[in-house]
């Protein structure tokens, strides 16, 4: 299935139903620091501004990508943070490309909801109209990867449509070009992982601060498998290790969970 208004309604809903959560968007973590006392130090941008607030636990739920744009103050934690951006640090490139034509014209030389070419060091282009049927129009999506991905996300919009619609076989490509009205490309240059996960540790990964204190944590696909499953057991594991904590300090009953 797939989400009306698209991927970003999903975080919008989220926000709707934590009605007791302060949800805060356009504010960026940028420099974060262990206080003397306990906690962390948190310096983020909002605009131009910037402001530092305190926290008792703090969960980092961003890609592996967006660690790097966070910096850390103390050399432990510093060292830490380093290792852990370190260890995962494989990053994986894709593009996509999608296309509007005024009409399906390829569905009887390609049937089916996707087909794979050998352009672009091989590709999968999916039928989005397939899950999304419309009384007119349809669209293709070009999902590439690897070095080819990378190498072309210099490219211009224009100039990504003219490579798709060529890299259709036989005589669509001069089809698609009279029949194409819009284009949409999507740039994912290191922004996932090429191998999530690590074979020693499945993921498993603990507080990113050894001090004694632990509350500082990180949660992620790129930990397991890449997927939003990979996510929720992240996300799972973090949320089991806060209440253990929160239950070893008598700030939650035992067995209250998390």
């Amino acid at each position: 299935y797939a989400l009306r208004g698209g991927m970003e309604e999903l975080p919008r809903r989220l926000a709707q139903h934590l009605t007791r959560t302060a949800i805060e968007l356009n504010a960026r973590l940028v420099r974060i620091g262990r206080e003397a006392s306990g906690g962390y130090a948190l310096t983020v941008r909002r605009g131009g501004e910037l402001s530092v607030e305190q926290a008792d636990v703090v969960v980092l739920a961003v890609p592996h990508g967006a660690l790097h744009a966070i910096e850390c103050a103390g050399d432990e934690l510093r060292r830490h943070f380093a290792a852990h951006v370190a260890a995962y640090d494989r990053p994986g490139h894709y593009l996509r490309v999608s296309l509007l034509f005024e009409r399906v014209f390829w569905r009887t030389a390609l049937p089916g909801a996707w087909f794979m070419l050998d352009a672009f060091g091989g590709c999968c282009v999916y039928d989005e109209s397939a899950r999304h049927p419309h009384e007119s129009g349809g669209v293709l999506g070009w999902l590439m990867a690897g070095a080819d991905a990378l190498m072309l996300c210099n490219a211009d919009d224009g100039t990504l449509a003219e490579l798709a619609v060529a890299s259709l076989p036989g005589g669509l490509a001069a089809i698609a070009r009279q029949s194409l009205r819009e284009c949409r490309v999507h740039r994912w240059a290191g922004a996932v992982s090429a191998r999530p996960g690590r074979p020693t540790l499945a993921g498993a990964e603990g507080p990113l601060d050894r001090s004694g204190r632990g509350g500082l944590f990180v949660v992620g696909d790129y930990l397991f498998d890449a997927t939003l499953n990979g996510v929720l057991r992240s996300a799972t594991n973090v949320a089991e290790l806060i209440a253990a904590s929160l239950t070893s300090d008598g700030l939650l009953p035992p067995g209250a969970g998390a």
